[in-house]
């Protein structure tokens, strides 16, 4: 256990060793006003470190009884120290040890201690003496000493980048797989962060020295720098192209709307589109396997397809087929009574049935209701009739492209027969029997259709 203490303590001391000699490196161009690299500095450190390093795996090479584990832990500490040694014990600027940057250091002299005129002090051999200034008469400068400032001078990261494309278009856009690649380094070996601008809109990327990003689409520039903690670069600008996005169609379309996408009246379409970012170049419409014009006009019934396209500055096209509905012919519907026994002055004098034959040679029939003397609309073709009196029942047909045909039907129902009243006068005698001559009167009504007729036999 005490080998391995001894050998531990000689690679803490191989440490401490590189940590000081490069503490005398910094010290000496401070005291003696050395103006060294840093790049010096730099190479001086690594290799003290790596040489700890490679002591460690020579001791445990050549005394393999050694615990790796102490061997390992020794070596980190010996470079904790190595570190830490130039840190705390030499001039610093802005929190970065000098050891990575060149420092300057200038002195002045300074009155360090100062009597006024005709004062007595006593000097440094115990000695005691009045000031006597009689060239000025304010006093006089004992001990002269020094002041020192320390500059260092720290070099900024650097950045660089370019854009790269998959696929390019027209008038020099890129229209597929755009990106922009950037990349830095920093003098200190301190992590740097890049961040910027695509076409003004932000973006930072993951600390590192390099990154990618998608382009974000516009015609710009990429401005962007590197940062390490305290310096930045200088922005560096890239412009580019970028445009990945079709444009998009938006046809005008002038007619009279329907139902279910149907134009009731002719129907004119001119293609229109929109794009952000390069703009649109063209945009035409044709029908299927026609020739391609600004505008098409469909004054025919049915459906049509037709087909639109637009084109942006980019290259970019849009393109997308459809159909026009146009439906300007109402449905046409026969009404009349299917079943019913037709008796005197028009009247029915059974129940009634009444139906509606429909049809659209276009867009189709969608409904068929019915109403019964003005009363709510109901589903249906067909309706029967029960009830005394004057009707009329309405059909209403609807085609699909929301154009309508309404008929009526009016007729006379009465199945109610008419009443008679009998009434004798005379002299009654025993059993229902009358014993005088008998006159009788006859009375009829009907509240329906009126009483046509009365009639009597013996």
């Amino acid at each position: 256990m005490k080998k391995t203490l001894s050998y531990a303590g000689l690679i803490l001391f191989a440490g401490i060793l590189a940590g000081a000699l490069v503490c005398g490196l910094v010290w000496m161009q401070t005291l003696y006003e050395l103006s060294m690299s840093y790049y010096i500095f730099t190479m001086v450190f690594w290799l003290e470190m790596a040489a700890v390093v490679l002591f460690g795996v020579s001791l445990h090479k050549y005394f393999p009884t050694i615990s790796k584990v102490w061997v390992f832990s020794s070596v980190l500490a010996a470079l904790l120290i190595g570190y830490l040694f130039p840190q705390f014990l030499t001039p610093k600027c802005s929190e970065i040890p000098t050891v990575k940057a060149g420092c300057t250091t200038t002195c002045v002299s300074v009155c360090t201690w100062w009597v006024d005129d005709g004062t007595e002090y006593i000097d440094k051999n115990g000695n005691h003496q009045t000031c006597h200034s009689s060239d000025t008469n304010i006093g006089c400068c004992i001990r002269y000493g020094e002041s020192c400032t320390t500059e260092c001078t720290y070099y900024p990261p650097t950045v660089s980048g370019y854009t790269t494309c998959s696929e390019f278009g027209s008038n020099g856009w890129c229209t597929a797989g755009g990106q922009l690649h950037m990349s830095g380094t920093d003098p200190e070996n301190l992590t740097i962060t890049i961040s910027g601008t695509m076409v003004g809109q932000a973006f930072s990327c993951t600390p590192g020295y390099s990154c990618v990003k998608t382009l974000i689409e516009g015609n710009g520039d990429a401005i962007f720098h590197s940062y390490n903690g305290h310096l930045s670069s200088g922005n560096f600008s890239v412009a580019y192209k970028y445009d990945a996005t079709p444009p998009t169609l938006i046809p005008s379309v002038t007619g009279t709307a329907g139902s279910n996408g149907w134009f009731t009246s002719a129907v004119s379409i001119t293609t229109g589109a929109t794009d952000s970012v390069s703009g649109v170049a063209n945009a035409q419409i044709r029908l299927l396997s026609g020739t391609w014009q600004d505008s098409l006009d469909f004054d025919t019934e049915g459906a049509h397809a037709f087909e639109m396209s637009a084109l942006d500055n980019a290259g970019n096209e849009a393109t997308e087929q459809a159909q026009i509905m146009v439906d300007t012919i109402p449905p046409v519907q026969e009404i009349g009574i299917t079943a019913g026994t037709l008796g005197n002055a028009n009247y029915y004098v059974s129940d009634v049935t009444v139906a509606a034959t429909s049809g659209d040679a276009t867009s189709g029939v969608a409904s068929v209701a019915y109403r019964v003397d003005g009363g709510a609309w109901q589903s249906g073709t067909t309706v029967t009739i029960t009830t005394d009196g004057a009707h009329t029942v309405e059909f209403l047909t609807t085609d699909t492209a929301g154009l309508t045909d309404t008929d009526s039907l009016s007729f006379l129902l009465d199945k109610t027969s008419p009443i008679i009243t009998i009434t004798p006068s005379g002299t009654t005698g025993l059993n229902g029997w009358y014993v005088s001559d008998v006159a009788v009167d006859m009375t009829a009504a009907d509240s329906t259709s009126g009483l046509a007729m009365l009639q009597y036999s013996l």
